[in-house]
């Protein structure tokens, strides 16, 4: 492709603001008895810069809620997307892989129980 032209064969330039392509993320975790900061949740996303896989770990409020705002909290890349969610619970500790996707606007992926 060359750079240039007039007419029809002008150049296009298509602008992509980061809430096209980056959303936040809600969720809510119950039913423990003690504080669900001691789980961890961690998403797994590809980088948007490179396509490497990354990690990024949920902070959790002590109530079980998690909102991100893209300020403080992180957001993340549009498309199919995964939580690795350790819980611990009176001494168990369980692993669950959730799988859910992620849209333009904000993602509230309900209740981890």
């Amino acid at each position: 492709m060359k750079a240039g032209g007039t007419g029809l064969n002008k150049d296009i330039t298509l602008r992509m603001k980061k809430y096209h392509y980056m959303a936040p993320l809600g969720l809510r975790l119950v039913g423990l008895k003690e504080d669900p900061r001691k789980s961890e949740l961690v998403v797994n996303y590809p980088d948007p810069q490179d396509g490497s896989l990354k990690s990024e770990e949920l902070e959790l409020y002590a109530f079980g809620h998690f909102v991100s705002d893209g300020d403080k909290r992180p957001v993340f890349p549009v498309g199919l997307r995964s939580i690795t969610a350790r819980i611990r619970h009176r001494n168990e500790e369980e692993e669950k892989v959730i799988v859910f996707p992620i849209q333009p606007g904000m993602n509230y992926i309900g209740i981890i129980e």
